[in-house]
């Protein structure tokens, strides 16, 4: 940041304030994880960010619900076909 007669310029690089780089790191390292992608459409601010990453997280309990009440319902089909 610097400092023109009385007047503050603003040019200061988002990303070296700490917090909001852990964001941008936390946000790289869910979307990758959960195979999401970036895509043409990314969240462009720290806010944005937090709410892709919970939304992400969401969306990985929604499906693994989902495949659990699929694969007991085919388990308890089996075992009624055998008695």
């Amino acid at each position: 940041m610097t400092i023109k007669k009385n007047r503050v310029n603003y040019t200061c690089n988002f990303y070296r304030i700490k917090p909001f780089r852990y964001v941008t790191a936390l946000y790289y390292t869910v979307t990758t994880a959960t195979t999401v992608g970036y895509g043409d459409l990314y969240a462009h601010n720290s806010r944005e960010k937090l709410y892709m990453i919970f939304l992400e997280f969401i969306g990985i309990c929604t499906f693994s619900v989902i495949t659990g009440n699929i694969l007991n319902l085919k388990k308890s089909e089996n075992v009624s076909n055998i008695v």
